[in-house]
Parts: C-alpha cells; sequence; structure tokens
C-alpha cells in the first residue's frame, strides 16, 4: 500500500450521542503523531439521537466521517471495507481511551513485534463489581493464526467503558477476510 496513514480507526454506533463526545475526546488528546490525519469511521447504524451530527462536529480536530453501519459486526465490516490502511483499530462508541499514548504503542508494538492483533481489557465505569475486580488493565499482544495471548503483557494502559460489553481490537488488514464490492 502507498498510504502514509498506518492506521483506521472504526467505530459502529447507534444512538451513541450521549458517549460518544467522551470517545472521540480521548482520541483527541492521543499522543500518536499521525492521530490528527488518521481516518476515524463512524459506522451509524440509523441513529435517531443526532450521533452523526455529533460526530461530525468534531471534524475540525479528527479526520473523521460517518458511513453506513450496523449493528456491530456489520458496521465494523463496512468500516474495514473502506479503509485503506495496515492497521485497523475496532473500539466500541461506549469507551474512552484512558491512556493518552494507547493508539502509539499499539502502532509500534505491531510492528516491533510483528503480530497481527493487539487487544486490550476493559475497565468498566459503570460494571458490576465482578467487571471491575476482574477485569485486569493490560495489554495483550496474539497472532491471528493462533490467537494465543502471552502471559506477561507489555503494559497496563486501559480503555475505560461505560458497559461490561465494550471492546477494542487492533488488528493487521492482512488478517482480514477479502471481501468483494
Amino acid at each position: 500500500m502507498t498510504t502514509t496513514n498506518e492506521l483506521t480507526i472504526v467505530i459502529p454506533a447507534k444512538n451513541e450521542a450521549k458517549l460518544i463526545p467522551r470517545l472521540l475526546t480521548s482520541l483527541t488528546t492521543q499522543d500518536y503523531s499521525k492521530m490528527s490525519s488518521t481516518r476515524v469511521l463512524v459506522a451509524d447504524a440509523n441513529s435517531t439521537d443526532g450521533t452523526p451530527e455529533i460526530v461530525m462536529s468534531f471534524r475540525d480536530r479528527l479526520n473523521v466521517g460517518v458511513i453506513r453501519g450496523g449493528m456491530p459486526s456489520v458496521g465494523r465490516n463496512q468500516g474495514a471495507a473502506q479503509a485503506d490502511t495496515p492497521y485497523l483499530l475496532f473500539l466500541d462508541a461506549d469507551i474512552e481511551l484512558a491512556d493518552r499514548s494507547l493508539i502509539r504503542r499499539c502502532v509500534e508494538r505491531a510492528q516491533r513485534d510483528q503480530v497481527h492483533c493487539l487487544t486490550t481489557n476493559i475497565i468498566c465505569r459503570e460494571g458490576s463489581w465482578i467487571d471491575k475486580y476482574f477485569t485486569p488493565a493490560t495489554i495483550s499482544s496474539s497472532t491471528c493464526r493462533t490467537c494465543i495471548v502471552p502471559s506477561q503483557p507489555e503494559c497496563s494502559c486501559f480503555l475505560i467503558a461505560e458497559n461490561s460489553g465494550s471492546s477494542a481490537a487492533f488488528t493487521s488488514r492482512s488478517c482480514l477476510p477479502k471481501t468483494t464490492n
């Protein structure tokens, strides 16, 4: 690929007007040097609460766009199909990046260790006590072939989520199935 950007961020969303500003704001504070030019695609599933308009209000701070989406795997797939970068970061709309170096470190680690997938556990802001107690804050790497998570995580940054079902995954484009239009 002949692109200067190495990352596209895909966020499936439906009626996230209350929570998505936290996520987008946390993206604006990342220390990743290419953040301002990194494409942020919000795959909207026909929101009725103004989510697309709120997302577009961030266009002066992020390279953000709203695309047609669906619930959530459809939205992720729509965003992945439009990405032209070697790496993709899939984020749920109800999380925020608590560590301002998270994206930079994910990209650096993926490149350095030649891993295809990095995942992070979620700290649940409003989850049950079980969610809060048993969700450690780590980033771990795995390969797309084996999905084995090393027992020695390298760092301890985390995301903060409103719901315990939230997720984030950083993956190499080469791990995704080829799609035809």
